[in-house]
């Protein structure tokens, strides 16, 4: 029987994200901006989808560092 051309199949998707819920150094609501990084990890208890998101303080005003990410 030929094997399957992926045979990577993960077992659970993980997401991470930020614990900040406010911007800290304006106070805004952050607001997921995008996926700062994804990959696959395998462990003896199986493989799995990990995504890693980012987040970005949406004051147009705001003149500090907008990005906000988990690490």
């Amino acid at each position: 029987m030929p094997s399957t051309k992926n045979r990577i199949i993960q077992e659970k998707r993980m997401y991470f994200h930020s614990e900040l819920q406010q911007c800290p150094h304006c106070g805004t609501k952050l607001k997921r901006h995008h996926t700062a990084w994804h990959k696959y990890v395998n462990t003896l208890s199986g493989i799995f989808d990990i995504w890693n998101m980012a987040y970005a303080s949406m004051n147009d005003s705001f003149a500090g560092p907008r990005h906000a990410t988990v690490e």
